[in-house]
């Protein structure tokens, strides 16, 4: 499942950055992480270049990286994703530690823009769990 998974996101054009785990201790990442980013980079035609899954070290709790309802997009890598964000999702006001959060109203995602020092700048996409 996981190798299919890549498959289709690296045949959808999206780069998966080394040391990228969507598999971890028996929990995958959700199917709809993989599609919204898809669906995205589909929409955005632009680089989209995914660095955590499972991987790294990210906050707990039911709908969390460590779940598998999370991944992270380099946005210094992209900055056509990140106008493609800001211009056709829905501004939804700052998260509590200052990330910008837009949603996507067509998948209910939520993308947080990370510019904070104690982790490199990246898209933090989450969907409902």
């Amino acid at each position: 499942m996981i190798k299919l998974r890549n498959k289709n996101l690296r045949n959808a054009g999206v780069e998966l950055q080394s040391g990228l785990s969507f598999e971890k201790n028996g929990v995958s990442v959700q199917a709809r992480v993989i599609d919204e980013i898809i669906a995205v980079k589909k929409a955005c035609n632009c680089r989209i270049s995914v660095s955590a899954g499972l991987n790294g070290n990210h906050a707990v709790g039911p709908c969390s990286h460590a779940t598998g309802y999370k991944a992270d997009m380099n946005w210094s890598a992209s900055p056509d994703l990140t106008k493609f964000v800001a211009s056709n999702f829905k501004y939804i006001g700052l998260r509590g530690d200052g990330a910008r959060r837009y949603q996507n109203d067509k998948s209910a995602a939520i993308w947080n823009l990370e510019p904070t020092s104690s982790t490199a700048n990246h898209w933090d996409m989450e969907i409902k769990c």
